[in-house]
């Protein structure tokens, strides 16, 4: 006699699919971190966009144009 004689497979699947679904369901929401590089912390992070490129910012120093005409504004990516 094995101990497979024992286990009723349907019960054991219906028990086991409703333990999984309980675990999915009582996870703690997960946060979305936004972090902002500084010059002391620039160059512990690498930042990879949604076509999976990765890259690290340079931060340059640079005077703020006089004219408003002259900027331009970057959207974001999506």
């Amino acid at each position: 006699m094995s101990v497979m004689d024992h286990i009723s497979w349907p019960a054991f699947i219906v028990s086991f699919a409703i333990g999984v679904f309980y675990i999915y369901i009582s996870l703690p929401k997960q946060r979305v971190v936004t972090v902002y590089p500084t010059q002391d912390n620039e160059s512990y992070f690498n930042f990879r966009d949604k076509a999976h490129n990765c890259f690290r910012f340079e931060q340059e120093t640079k005077e703020c144009p006089t004219n408003d005409d002259t900027l331009k504004t970057i959207p974001m990516q999506t």
